[in-house]
This record gives structure tokens, sequence and C-alpha cells, in this order.
């Protein structure tokens, strides 16, 4: 559904993998996408729910580029 969490989904499982796979670029772009789609979110709460997600997700990647 646009404008919500839900849309996140999809891009959450694809990251999960590009993660699994240690696919830097592929978790960059992905990071990209999420950015992309919080400008779509409508609801201010859903929106502060994104951004906690995004810099746990930011911070993720960053641990795995230091391994």
């Amino acid at each position: 559904m646009p404008g919500t969490l839900e849309a996140l989904d999809f891009l959450a499982r694809d990251f999960f993998d590009a993660t699994s796979n240690n696919d830097a670029n592929g978790q960059n772009t992905l990071l990209e996408k999420a950015r992309e789609q919080a400008k779509g979110l409508i609801d201010k709460k859903e929106q502060k729910r994104f951004e906690s997600i995004y810099y746990v997700s930011l911070n993720i990647v960053f641990v795995l580029l230091q391994w």
C-alpha cells in the first residue's frame, strides 16, 4: 500500500538478502530506494518509525563493511 511502511516490506527482504550475500552495492541501492519511499509516507508516526529503521540499516551496513 503506497504511503505506508508496508511499502518497505519488499525492500527489507531484498536488503536482508543483500546483507546475507555481502553485497554492499545492493545494500546501498536498496537504502536509496527506501529513502525515496519514505518521502511518500503520510503519517508522521510512520516517518519517525522509518527513520529509526533506516538508521539501524545504515549502521548494519557500516559494521559489515568494517569486517
